[in-house]
């Protein structure tokens, strides 16, 4: 599917983050798998649950070898990081 969306010029994204962006959103809402949103965003499993860390999305994992998509789908869906 491909889908066309016209942003101002002066809008200062690119489409890679418009991309993450979304992925971050459809991750959120459970919409899509891991798998799904990374193929969006077009980045690895672990470079996109970095983002969610970055952002205070999800925490990060108690032990370093936890897998990103056990510990994205194990937490609870948020709109917006706790201030």
């Amino acid at each position: 599917m491909q889908i066309t969306i016209d942003l101002p010029d002066n809008l200062p994204l690119t489409e890679a983050d418009v991309r993450i962006e979304l992925a971050i959103v459809l991750c959120q809402q459970h919409s899509l798998s891991l798998d799904k949103v990374t193929q969006l965003a077009k980045i690895s499993a672990d470079d996109f649950y970095q983002i969610l860390i970055d952002r205070n999305i999800v925490t990060p994992p108690a032990a370093p070898d936890d897998e990103p998509a056990e510990l994205i789908t194990s937490q609870p869906p948020q709109l917006y990081a706790a201030s």
